[in-house]
């Protein structure tokens, strides 16, 4: 049999690069497109740790990409056989190429390093291994790794490495690579600390929201409102909640049954859920009762102007029905709070949440599923409650500055879903030559020399 020809290192050049007609885009003269298998130096060794159970290994598993530390484990804790890898090496995840996991082996420790066998192991001397992890991080590559995958979705999907191998690398010279990694980390620096401080604001406005209602309900926020209309806080009633309003708990679970339910129809009643107090809208909810069942558990009736709340699981999540909305019943997740008078629905709400909720969580029994206190314990709380005039201006005031609020918190919601697009816009701009980095005069980073 012939031997195989050995390829002349023009040869191998050429078979590396990829070809000017399929490039994915137009780079800088001195880079170059060059298929990630064709420079890949990796060579696979597999390693059975449970044959020397007393060594320590230093794991690169997927679980532990996520923070971002490898696991330290033994041998014998090892179940399966795994790849030696070198400190700098690239690990490209192949399960749900989705998920964007990508990792340098870093080698913490001096002990042996090992990957799980569900990375593709990219290894060359000669390229920075930052720029590869970066590169494999990007809007292109990820596109890439989304194409020709294995499996039925989620987790099962798999990247397959013998394609990975064909898929284009822009490859720059090696000192434009570290320009472009310290270029692409000073950026990400200042986004994250721009993240961070978004997050801080974001915080703050729950801080700044918990502190409104406290001073609504201790009488600060309308201290000058008093003063120009000459009244006094001692107009104040101290009241308990069972002074101030009615209370229904929703029937046992085996007083409504998904067998009862029917089809919505003219002569139906919605059942109300949990959702709708979680989610503060009639829309959540799909179920309904017929009018002969709606009769038999009248008692449990609801309609506009009833505050519904949370009583299992997410507890004390208030949602006031308007008017128009659906009549119906309320299933044994939800609490019907009427008011009575001389309190006003919005003022009952703002209270609970600033005075009350805490006590009631504090008071919730069980361990799984949290359920409301016993209404003994919850008629008892008591309400610092003012004067109709007095509670008009408290809620006026509060609605004022929680409207200002939420739109500051949109605006910094909406500042926090932008970091990442714009993480992804300067890795697209990095591998593009866009960062102002290149020096033309270098040498490309593949020669036929």
């Amino acid at each position: 049999m012939a031997k195989k020809k050995e390829m002349t290192p023009a040869e191998r050049l050429a078979a590396a690069l990829v070809p000017k007609e399929t490039q994915p885009y137009e780079i800088p003269a001195n880079w170059q497109w060059v298929k990630l298998g064709k420079f890949n130096q990796y060579e696979g060794e597999n390693i059975e740790p449970s044959a020397t159970p007393d060594t320590v290994f230093e794991l690169y598993s997927v679980p532990s990409c996520t923070e971002n530390y490898p696991e330290i484990i033994v041998g014998e804790k090892i179940g399966s056989s795994k790849k030696s890898v070198k400190k700098n090496d690239v690990l490209l995840c192949k399960i749900n190429p989705r998920i964007n996991r990508v990792w340098k082996v870093t080698g913490y420790t001096e002990n042996p390093l090992i990957a799980s066998s569900e990375w593709i192991i990219v290894r060359n001397s000669g390229i920075c291994a930052d720029y590869l992890m970066r590169y494999f991080q990007s809007p292109i590559f990820r596109a890439y790794m989304l194409t020709n995958v294995s499996g039925v979705g989620g987790s099962l999907m798999r990247a397959k490495p013998k394609y990975v191998d064909t898929y284009p690398v822009p490859l720059p010279p090696l000192a434009e690579q570290e320009r472009i990694v310290a270029r692409v980390e000073a950026l990400f620096a200042k986004l994250d600390e721009a993240e961070e401080k978004i997050c801080a604001a974001l915080a703050a406005f729950d801080h700044r929201r918990a502190a409104l209602l406290r001073a609504a309900f201790t009488g600060r926020l309308t201290a000058a409102w008093r003063a120009a209309h000459g009244r006094s806080l001692d107009e104040w009633e101290h009241k308990t909640l069972n002074d101030i309003a009615l209370y229904k708990k929703g029937p046992f679970g085996s007083s409504i049954t998904k067998k009862m339910f029917v089809p919505k129809g003219e002569e139906t009643y919605k059942v109300y859920e949990q959702g709708n107090a979680i989610r503060k809208t009639t829309e959540y909810g799909h179920y309904y009762i017929s009018k002969e069942k709606f009769e038999e558990l009248k008692s449990n009736e609801v309609k506009a102007g009833d505050i519904l709340v949370s009583c299992a699981g997410t507890i004390g999540e208030m949602f006031k029905l308007p008017e128009g909305c659906e009549p119906g019943i309320i299933n044994q997740a939800l609490m019907r709070v009427r008011l009575k008078q001389n309190i006003l629905e919005k003022f009952f709400i703002f209270y609970f949440e600033g005075m009350l909720k805490g006590n009631v969580i504090e008071e919730s029994n069980g361990s799984a599923m949290q359920n409301i206190p016993p209404f003994k314990v919850l008629k008892a709380m008591s309400i610092s409650l003012p004067p109709l005039d007095e509670q008009r201006e408290i809620v006026r005031v509060l609605d004022e500055a929680f409207a200002r609020e939420a739109q500051a918190r949109a605006a910094a919601e909406e500042a926090l879903a932008a970091v990442p697009k714009l993480r992804r816009a300067v890795l697209a701009r990095a591998f593009r030559g866009e960062l102002g980095t290149n020096d033309p005069a270098e040498p490309p980073a593949l020669s036929a020399d």
